[in-house]
């Protein structure tokens, strides 16, 4: 627990082998953060089939625990499509538990085309900022 009261902010290194011969530093770290009744994960640097197993794990874990969820894409400098699946799967997961996962990206990122590309921007909330990220997230668990 930290001073206030919350656990610590967890690291996750997604990418622990890579086919790559020399890392680039783009490798995909997950960061997971509670606040209040809403956690925060955090895609930093690329997410493609190397992370994409803990990234759906991140989310399942998120989803299990009826939590609202806030996936911060601010950070990420790349997602594949199995991202977006994962994304697509943890947000149907917590609509069985009247939730909704919110995503907080940048709107001028490749991340965000990726989003736009696939539909998922317009499935889900997406906010530019974190505090209104947290502030949706929160409502909508307080709306069940």
């Amino acid at each position: 627990m930290t001073a206030s009261g919350r656990p610590p902010a967890t690291d996750s290194r997604a990418a622990l082998s890579s086919t790559r011969d020399e890392p680039d530093g783009t490798e995909g770290l997950i960061k997971t953060d509670d606040v209040d009744d809403v956690t925060v994960v955090r895609l930093i640097g690329d997410h493609d089939l190397v992370t994409v197993a803990a990234v759906r794990e991140a989310l399942d874990s998120v989803a299990a625990r009826q939590r609202g969820l806030v996936v911060s894409l601010v950070n990420a400098e790349f997602i594949d499509s199995g991202i977006v699946h994962a994304l697509f799967s943890a947000d149907g997961r917590l609509r069985e538990r009247d939730r909704r996962l919110v995503l907080h990206v940048a709107t001028a990122s490749i991340v965000a085309r990726m989003l736009e590309l696939s539909g998922l921007q317009t499935h889900v909330p997406c906010c530019p900022t974190l505090d209104e990220a947290l502030r949706l997230a929160a409502r909508q668990s307080s709306e069940s």
